[in-house]
């Protein structure tokens, strides 16, 4: 997933002024309060899908009373340098290490599970038939849902039970791959690790150096015309 930035995240923290000790909900009796609650409700919403899910709102909490009292426990630049340390260092290589554990762990426990030269773990469901996108440019029409290593679904077609058109060289190289398995019909499911997803960089959605799991059935396949391949 795309960080904040540190100053990004504290002026989004500061913002949640509501936030006290009480556990109890506010009544909405008035204009402002409504508006209050709905910033709060934009902001609670982004810092728990874009940070950590071990994230302890409390201490959240605590640091912008902190903010508002002048108490603070760390400066801006301490504060600063720890945000970048531990997004940048620190988590990048403990989510390296989580995701080899849990591909590790997903081989292990299901001896039907096949691994290929680049690490690619998959499990084909139904082979579908003999037609296959296997060039770069050709189409496959997808039925898909993909997950993190802890289920945390990122991407899915069945909520609205709409297909999706990609051409191979247009979605993530384990992904590429694992569609180039099973034809028109097919069903497969996928574990892969950020080598052949979004790397040591992660993207708005997934973290740096974070394994994936696709569920995936072909739809359609769509070879690519002539003209496309030139």
């Amino acid at each position: 997933m795309k960080k904040m930035t540190f100053l990004a995240a504290l002026t989004v923290a500061v913002m949640l002024s509501s936030c006290g000790s009480s556990n109890g909900s506010r009544e909405l009796k008035t204009e402002a309060d409504s508006l209050a609650y709905v910033i709060g409700m934009n902001v609670g919403y982004n810092l728990k899908y874009n940070t950590d899910s071990t994230l302890d709102v409390e201490v959240l909490c605590a640091a912008i009373r902190d903010t508002y009292n002048g108490t603070l426990q760390m400066d801006m630049e301490q504060a600063g340098a720890f945000y970048r340390q531990y997004y940048n260092i620190v988590k990048p290589r403990r989510t390296k290490a989580e995701s080899e554990a849990f591909l590790s762990r997903v081989e292990r426990e299901n001896s039907e599970i096949k691994r290929t030269d680049s690490g690619l773990l998959y499990l084909i469901e139904e082979q579908g038939d003999t037609i296959r996108a296997v060039k770069p440019t050709d189409q496959v029409r997808i039925q898909f849902r993909a997950t993190t290593k802890e289920g945390r679904e990122f991407e899915t077609t069945y909520d609205d039970n709409e297909a999706e058109t990609f051409a191979l060289n247009q979605v993530v190289k384990g992904l590429s791959e694992g569609l180039q398995m099973v034809g028109q019909g097919g069903k497969i499911k996928l574990w892969f690790p950020a080598t052949l997803g979004y790397g040591s960089t992660g993207n708005q959605k997934v973290g740096a150096n974070e394994a994936l799991c696709f569920e995936v059935e072909v739809v359609e396949v769509i070879p690519a015309k002539e003209e496309d391949e030139q």
